[in-house]
């Protein structure tokens, strides 16, 4: 059988060219798997041709042999093998800058770390601080406490010390005021006794 590409098309077998006339084998069943439906449909693929019409627009008919590849596969694998180098130049790189960026997020994960610990250690200090200072506040509340309670005791001593020198000055006046009548008492005793 004969067939002429009317498009470009790429099989699982080997690729068709437009215009390239080609000699298939009908009985093989990669043929009727994939060929054979390039030639039905609205606008197909492939284009069955008789005899004499291949032999007419073609001298001597390109076989298509399924498999094998074209003419220009070499230049197609060289194309691929360029694509791949540069595909696996690409994943180095790719790979590269990957491990530089976990190298840098390990170093900012340390650092990280680092500040948390510093933080804690802060939190600490100020939690131990603030417990200072509320035990000194409270020492302080207490020495108030007992600042007043002193001034109050001073207060109410400081009244007794005015009352017991009001008492003594009391007593010290009647105690002139006794000494005062006692002593002309004496002298008149002490005059009587001289003339006795």
């Amino acid at each position: 059988m004969f067939v002429k590409g009317l498009s470009t098309r790429h099989t699982a077998i080997g690729t068709f060219r437009y215009g390239v006339v080609y000699t298939v084998d009908e009985k093989d069943h990669r043929v009727r798997k994939h060929v054979l439906p390039l030639l039905e449909g609205k606008n197909p693929a492939l284009e069955k041709l008789p005899k004499a019409q291949a032999e007419k627009e073609r001298a001597q008919p390109e076989q298509f042999t399924p498999g094998i590849t074209p003419p220009d596969a070499d230049a197609t694998a060289a194309d691929l093998r360029s694509a791949l180098a540069k595909a696996e130049a690409a994943q180095d790189e790719a790979e590269t800058r990957a491990d530089k960026a976990e190298a840098v997020a390990a170093e900012k994960t340390a650092s990280a770390n680092k500040a948390l610990e510093q933080l804690d250690k802060a939190e600490a200090l100020a939690q131990a601080n603030g417990e200072k200072v509320t035990d000194l506040a409270e020492r302080l509340a207490a020495a108030e406490k007992d600042s007043e309670a002193v001034a109050e005791a001073k207060a109410t001593l400081e009244g007794h010390l005015a009352e017991a020198e009001a008492k003594i000055a009391a007593l010290s006046a009647d105690l002139d005021a006794a000494r005062a009548k006692a002593a002309p008492a004496d002298s008149d005793d002490g005059a009587k006794n001289a003339k006795g």
